[in-house]
């Protein structure tokens, strides 16, 4: 899970939106009950903005740095093919593998 400061910053959001409800509908009834859901409330609407913010910044940033498309275009001028790429296995040496390539297999007709 990549963005786990947008997910906290949305749930503190949403968190914060439903402690300021409660804080709304125990006014008249529990006005310490009212204040302490007011608290959370402020407290969950910093911590989500927070989180928010510094996950936007996060992203704005890393997108200056790494741009995808400049990179792809510099790659587009090379021709590589199967016959530019050598791979050696253990115990096989460049000479053992241009030799097998030259030499017919057993069986063939040739």
């Amino acid at each position: 899970m990549k963005n786990k400061k947008q997910v906290f910053g949305i749930a503190f959001v949403a968190q914060a939106v439903g402690c300021f409800l409660l804080s709304i509908i125990f006014w008249n009834r529990n006005k310490g009950l009212a204040k302490a859901f007011g608290l959370v409330s402020v407290f969950g609407i910093a911590a989500g903005t927070y989180f928010l913010l510094s996950d936007g910044v996060h992203r704005k940033l890393s997108s200056c740095f790494c741009d995808t498309d400049e990179t792809d275009d510099d790659f587009e001028d090379f021709d590589v093919c199967e016959d530019d790429i050598l791979c050696t296995f253990e115990g096989d040496s460049a000479e053992e593998t241009a030799e097998n390539d030259e030499a017919p297999a057993e069986g063939s007709a040739e």
